[in-house]
């Protein structure tokens, strides 16, 4: 799939358990995708870190452990994230999409591609293929 000349690659999550700051998802079986694990899970930001505007982090389900803050999530729309992490040593442009209603969550991966200025970043987000609506 792509956004303008960007391309991604769409990771399809279902909640598996709700904690009280905590959220954990599973990889859809059939949409198993090597850029990201199996299991991931957000975790609301407590304000140890000294980032600015993020609301969440990204953790990946590391062998039987929980890996390290991945990224942050930023707020771009309703129900709609970004975030960013490194594949291969290029910083990659996240965009997580989240449904509520179903506990459905998609992560679109922009793997070697992350906008350079907060204009081209912002236009990606207004402009993107959305799935929820």
């Amino acid at each position: 799939m792509s956004t303008g000349n960007a391309e991604f690659n769409r990771h399809l999550f279902t909640v598996s358990k709700v904690l009280e700051t905590v959220l954990h998802y599973e990889q859809h079986p059939g949409n198993l995708n090597n850029l990201l694990t199996e299991k991931i899970k957000f975790s609301k930001d407590r304000g140890y870190s000294q980032a600015s505007g993020v609301l969440y982090w990204l953790h990946l389900r590391e062998a039987k452990k929980w890996g390290r803050q991945l990224t942050g999530l930023r707020p771009a729309k309703e129900n709609i994230y970004y975030g960013d992490m490194l594949i291969n040593g290029r910083k990659s442009l996240l965009i997580f999409q989240f449904e509520a209603e179903n506990g459905n969550l998609i992560i679109d991966v922009f793997r070697g591609f992350y906008p350079s200025h907060k204009g081209i970043l912002k236009k990606i987000i207004e402009t993107h293929p959305y799935h929820f609506k």
